[in-house]
């Protein structure tokens, strides 16, 4: 396979690994592509390229308690909705992983990429966009992605009330692939504010400008990663002025800071005026947020703070709260992600899964510091817990398997380095 091909590849690879589009078969793709990964590393005896140990004794305890209680609770309390929980555990926790690795061996193994998986992600996100702006363009392609994916009314769902959203190819256009878009723009704000080169700020910001924009399309909650980003910036270019040091090198990042704000904040504008030309309908859910905000700031709970006031939804007695019921009450009473685990598999439940997984958090914080700096690493983690009102975490999605992806990849590197 000639170096070209490898690319185009890996590419399509990642591309279904991250977002995981359900519009071309039944079978969910994680499992072909497991299959894929485990044909290539196992079958054809790569794995024996690998120096780096996957699945630890502590990691396999792990994923044994957590599927091993899931699985105790559909015994006890025979819920369809437990296997399928089970199900998606084994998923994320076994194949997902092994998936990245693959990925991360394929590219250090054929040195492409510059053998950095984060230029991998970057190129694969440019796909993305592409496909966003392809659907924002084209109806008959986005209606196409709609009425094939395997949501039931997926199409009427993201064209309720005139208010159009899902533009892309990616199984969570309305949950997790703006969330993952989110993090990807705190990345090219941090280049655009820390590049050397000017001519690299510029494409980084005009990045950051398309992604924005595609956030807005389909779901306003992947903006909060860069406001937190912007905001933790700013404070900590006042801080290293007034008081670490008073350095022409600082008072220069600190402006360069407040001109790259002014600026994305005056070309977001712009973008939106042109794209609300062309689809005004496109950006009303984006203006209705703005007012639940301020009238939230007001003291009135309107909108979709309102709705989430009405999804605060815990059934059943105080040892169902512990254990859970082993009713999943997506669509039901609640769509916030942490309501939906409390009523499926309970506190405990809960537990056993985020506990070892705040651990783990400390690989990708030291990943992402590393890469970028610690405002990035930062803004990040502080964002995870708020993703967690938008829906589920640890689940497969275009979020989690991003987030799998960078601490393979940073676990990969630290064992060749032994």
């Amino acid at each position: 396979m000639i170096s070209g091909w490898k690319v185009i590849y890996i590419l399509l690879f990642s591309f279904l690994f991250l977002f995981n589009p359900d519009n071309f078969t039944s079978i969910n793709l994680v499992h072909l592509l497991f299959f894929v990964a485990l044909f290539d590393l196992i079958i054809l005896g790569k794995i024996k390229q690998i120096k780096f140990k996957l699945f630890s004794v502590s990691y396999l305890l792990w994923c044994f308690l957590v599927i091993g209680y899931v699985l105790l609770l559909y015994v006890i309390m025979f819920e369809s909705a437990l296997l399928v929980r089970a199900y998606a555990d084994f998923m994320f926790l076994v194949e997902i992983p092994f998936c990245a690795l693959y990925i991360v061996n394929f590219i250090y193994s054929k040195n492409i990429f510059r053998r950095n998986v984060f230029s991998l992600i970057i190129a694969v996100t440019i796909i993305q966009l592409i496909f966003v702006y392809l659907t924002l363009s084209n109806e008959g392609i986005r209606s196409w992605i709609l009425t094939s994916s395997k949501i039931k009314n997926f199409e009427n769902i993201s064209n309720q009330y005139g208010l159009l959203r899902s533009f892309g190819l990616s199984s969570g256009l309305t949950y997790s692939m703006p969330m993952f878009l989110g993090v990807m723009n705190v990345i090219c704000l941090n280049n655009a504010f820390f590049d050397k080169r000017v001519i690299n700020r510029a494409v980084w910001l005009l990045f950051s400008l398309l992604t924005t924009y595609a956030i807005i399309l389909n779901a306003q909650v992947g903006l909060l990663p860069s406001l937190i980003y912007m905001g933790l910036v700013f404070v900590s270019g006042i801080f290293n002025l007034l008081i670490i040091n008073w350095s022409r090198s600082l008072a220069i990042t600190l402006g360069l800071s407040t001109l790259l704000f002014a600026g994305y904040a005056v070309l977001s504008i712009g973008i939106i005026d042109v794209g609300g030309g062309v689809k005004a309908d496109t950006l009303a859910r984006l203006s209705m947020r703005l007012e639940d905000v301020l009238n939230l700031l007001s003291g009135k709970v309107t909108g979709v703070f309102l709705e989430l006031a009405n999804m605060h939804y815990l059934g059943g007695n105080d040892t169902q709260l512990i254990f859970g019921t082993g009713i999943d009450v997506f669509g039901v009473h609640s769509d916030i992600g942490y309501i939906r685990d409390i009523n499926l598999i309970g506190v405990m439940g809960m537990i056993s899964f985020f506990l070892p997984a705040v651990i783990i958090a400390k690989t990708l914080y030291k990943a992402l510091k590393i890469q970028y700096n610690p405002i990035v690493a930062s803004t990040i983690l502080i964002s995870i817990p708020f993703f967690y009102f938008k829906g589920m975490l640890l689940l497969n999605n275009d979020l989690m398997n991003f987030l799998v992806l960078v601490i393979v990849f940073y676990c990969y590197k630290a064992n060749l380095c032994e």
